[in-house]
């Protein structure tokens, strides 16, 4: 993504350190790609990680410790024998972001499925194997 910007807007590519990409992973996307997009061209316009990471950090006050964040990103890199890419990150975006919209909307719903698929505009089954990729289970009913 951010390389493909890169060339869009003429600007030299960037890297992101693992602490960036383990911030990125840990910060909820309520706006999903595209305010992924706009946080990647910010970083690339300004170019400076400590005001990328202040920027999350301003998102999810109270909840965010970039440093612990950073440490299990490269224990997680050390475990898989590399370091995290792009490529691996915006997956890891995606799909957090995807599992958050269907817990959310399935909540609203209270646990409707049809609704929520219809709301999501994805077929049922498509929800049903979501919530089972992604082990989502049905808060526990009270009597």
């Amino acid at each position: 993504m951010s390389q493909q910007l890169a060339r869009t807007h003429e600007l030299e590519p960037v890297n992101f350190s693992p602490q960036l990409i383990a911030a990125c992973v840990a910060y909820h996307w309520p706006g999903n790609l595209r305010e992924l997009g706009n946080f990647v061209k910010r970083y690339l316009v300004i170019r400076d990680e400590a005001a990328a990471l202040a920027d999350l950090e301003s998102k999810i006050p109270g909840r965010f410790d970039a440093p612990a964040v950073a440490n299990l990103a490269e224990a997680d890199a050390r475990t898989a024998g590399s370091s995290p890419d792009l490529k691996s990150m915006v997956r890891g975006l995606k799909d957090q972001a995807e599992m958050q919209a269907i817990r959310e909307t399935l909540a609203e719903t209270k646990w409707n499925r049809r609704i929520a698929a219809s709301r999501l505009n994805i077929s049922y089954k498509a929800l049903l194997y979501k919530i089972r990729q992604y082990n989502l289970t049905a808060p526990a009913q009270s009597a």
